[in-house]
């Protein structure tokens, strides 16, 4: 099973330095990408994510 995910950020969001960058991939991208593959794993689905 394949899942498509696409992220929007808003302009103010958006990291202008690379350390900022790493930040928001850290706490806002990959929690996010996280709470997607929970419930799958729980139903014991296999699958893939694809981000865009």
């Amino acid at each position: 099973m394949q899942f498509l995910v696409q992220m929007k950020i808003v302009a103010q969001g958006r990291a202008t330095s690379p350390e900022a960058r790493i930040t928001l991939v850290e706490n806002y991208i990959f929690p996010s990408l996280e709470v997607c593959r929970k419930p799958q794993e729980k139903a014991g689905m296999p699958g893939e994510l694809i981000v865009i």
